[in-house]
């Protein structure tokens, strides 16, 4: 009987590792087919949370890494900005941070003061499948559609 036992606990380990591998083959295949956060939910986002007196100038991603560019009419409003973001679900909260604000030198042309700012931050390290309700909001549609196509299909829950 314990030879029996045996035969059958080595059974059950050698399906327990088949249905591992399948699991993380289907996990990267959802991965492939779904993708990571859509960079248009991400602007869209970052669109939202600036202020009236902040202007986005450019946005560069390297990786997970973000730098966000641009001018304000005051620091409060760079601040204010900084906090938006620092809530945003598709960033880093620890992360986003304020690089630098420099008030610009005075030009005659110009009678309000302009403040330079740079803000870095990382995306979460979330897929988009945990996004979702985030994703929805965003007006990501295509990113939504799969999502919901392979959880009908049960391929995610």
């Amino acid at each position: 009987k314990e030879q029996t036992l045996d035969a059958k606990l080595k059974e059950i380990a050698t399906a327990e590792s088949s249905v591992k591998a399948i699991d993380d083959r289907t996990d990267a295949l959802v991965k492939l087919f779904v993708g990571s956060i859509p960079p248009s939910a991400i602007l869209q986002d970052i669109r939202a949370r600036a202020p009236g007196n902040v202007q986005v100038a450019s946005i560069d991603q390297s990786g997970k890494g973000l730098k966000i560019v641009g001018l304000s009419t005051s620091y409060e409003g760079v601040n204010d900005f900084l906090l938006l973001l620092q809530s945003s679900p598709y960033l880093n909260t620890e992360m986003t941070k304020l690089s630098s604000a420099k008030l610009r030198a005075e030009s005659k042309d110009i009678k309000v003061s302009v403040i330079d700012y740079e803000i870095t931050s990382t995306l979460v390290d979330k897929s988009a499948t945990d996004l979702l309700p985030e994703l929805q909001k965003s007006g990501a549609e295509g990113t939504v559609t799969r999502i919901k196509l392979l959880q009908h299909k049960g391929a995610i829950k």
